[in-house]
Order: C-alpha cells, then sequence, then structure tokens
C-alpha cells in the first residue's frame, strides 16, 4: 500500500490508471478491513488499521484526475458510507472524497451529486455532537462543549489526540467536504447543504466561534482557526454564493433584507 501511494504520488496519472482499474479486485476489500476468514482471524484494531492505510491510498490515487474522479466517483461514494456504518466515523475514509469533488479547482457535478446525496441521507447532519463512548470512553457533548473542550484542554504534544479534538476534526472535514457539493451551479446540492446545517445554526456556530467567552484567550489557536475557516467557507459555498432563489430568500428573511445578494 505504501509503494503504490509513493507511486501515484504528484499525480501520476499513468499510475494511477494502473491501479483504479483493480480498485474493485484488490483495494475495496482492503477498505474493508482485509479477509474475514483468515486463521487466525484478523483483530479489529488489526482490521482498521488495514483500512486506514487502504484510505489513504485510494486517495492518492483519484488527486488530479477528473477521469478517474468522475468514472468511480459513484462506487468510491457508497463504499466510503458502508464503511462508516462498520467502523464509525472515520477521517481516513472521509479523506477520500475531497479530491474525487473538485479536480484543479473546478467542480465534478457527479460526485457532487453523489456525496451531498449519501451524506444528508446517512450522516444524521453537521450537529458536532459527540456521542457517548463516540471517539473513546466519554460521556456526550454538544458543539459548543465539544470546541471548548479541544481547545481549552488539548492533548499532551506528542500523545493521542482526546476525543473532542477527533470530532472537532471531523467536524471540519465534514463540513469542508458537504461545502464544497455545493461549488457551482449545483441549486438542488445547496439545498441539501442547508439542511444538514441550516442558515440559522451556521450563523449561530460562528457566533459562538466568535464570541464565546471560553474561547477568548484561544482565537489564534489552530483547531479554533480551522473550524472557523470551513464553517466560513460552508456560508459562502451554500448560502452566499448561491444560485437558488429559496436560499437567498431563507438569507434575505433572516437579515431583515438587509442583506443583498450577488
Amino acid at each position: 500500500l505504501k509503494l503504490v501511494t509513493a507511486l501515484c504520488h504528484n499525480t501520476d496519472q499513468l499510475s494511477q490508471a494502473l491501479f483504479a482499474d483493480r480498485l474493485d479486485m484488490v483495494f475495496l476489500p482492503l477498505l474493508r478491513g482485509g479477509p474475514t476468514d483468515g486463521d487466525p482471524p484478523l483483530t479489529d484494531q488489526q482490521r482498521e488499521h488495514i483500512m486506514k492505510l487502504t484510505a489513504r491510498t485510494i486517495t492518492h490515487m483519484f488527486v488530479g484526475n477528473r477521469a478517474l474522479c468522475s468514472e468511480f466517483s459513484t462506487l468510491l461514494t457508497q463504499t466510503v458510507v458502508d464503511q462508516m456504518r462498520v467502523f464509525g466515523k472515520s477521517l481516513d475514509l472521509l479523506q477520500i472524497l475531497k479530491p474525487l469533488i473538485i479536480v484543479d479547482g473546478k467542480a465534478v457535478e457527479i460526485s457532487q451529486t453523489n456525496v451531498s446525496k449519501s451524506f444528508i441521507e446517512k450522516s444524521g447532519g453537521l450537529d458536532g455532537r459527540l456521542m457517548t463512548d463516540e471517539w473513546g470512553p466519554g460521556p456526550a457533548m454538544d458543539f459548543q462543549q465539544v470546541v471548548e473542550h479541544a481547545v481549552t484542554n488539548p492533548s499532551v504534544d506528542g500523545g493521542e489526540p482526546l476525543r473532542q479534538e477527533m470530532e472537532l476534526e471531523y467536524t471540519c472535514l465534514l463540513t469542508e467536504v458537504v461545502g464544497m457539493c455545493a461549488r457551482g451551479l449545483m441549486p438542488h446540492t445547496e439545498l441539501r447543504a442547508s439542511s444538514m446545517l441550516p442558515f440559522d445554526q451556521c450563523m449561530d456556530r460562528l457566533l459562538m466561534l466568535y464570541q464565546d467567552k471560553a474561547l477568548a484567550q484561544f482565537q489564534d489557536d489552530d483547531k479554533l482557526v480551522s473550524i472557523k475557516r470551513c464553517t466560513l467557507q460552508f456560508l459562502n459555498d451554500v448560502f452566499i454564493d448561491s444560485d437558488s432563489e429559496f436560499t437567498q430568500a431563507v438569507v434575505q428573511q433572516r437579515m431583515n433584507g438587509l442583506w443583498t445578494m450577488p
């Protein structure tokens, strides 16, 4: 897997095409955690390790290759969603989708449609909530509690990231991915994205991130900067740079008619 990743590095399209032809036969079974009938069988930890390595390899396999991204969009999107049911939230699985959506600054419409449709049905929204014992043992937390804990009580340098940090990083990446689906002339993906994080909630989130007293002295923290940046980008992609009359009406109503849409 490391060798394949190296060969596909720097968008070597010949290598990418060669290995993509073996995606269904070789790489997707590994993405599912490898063989289940081994002797002795793989442990859950070993299967997750194989999945993560394979996810990183597949990500390199499609970076910058519009033809492959279009051809394999449906298969990869469905596989990622299916494996999240098995492994739970995964940064490595979610990372596969980014190069499928935008190639050389231009959107791949079939990927925008596939990803937005799959995640509105399967992901449960962009609320950023941390469930009980998710990312490790611990209580449930809402988004504000997750951010405050991740930013004000970070893990020790070099140590394992805290569950709150993992959830915040996942929320950042999912917000970015869903927002990317709304770029360009894509009213239907804009509406899907806006249903996952409605305008009111998006604005309330930004106000909390900038005005929360507990975060006041941490405004330059990398994790806080990341969640602010991706939320602002989401606001732009989904609501401000929108071609949907419904979305524009929602924004103007919230802003009491004072917000002029471009």
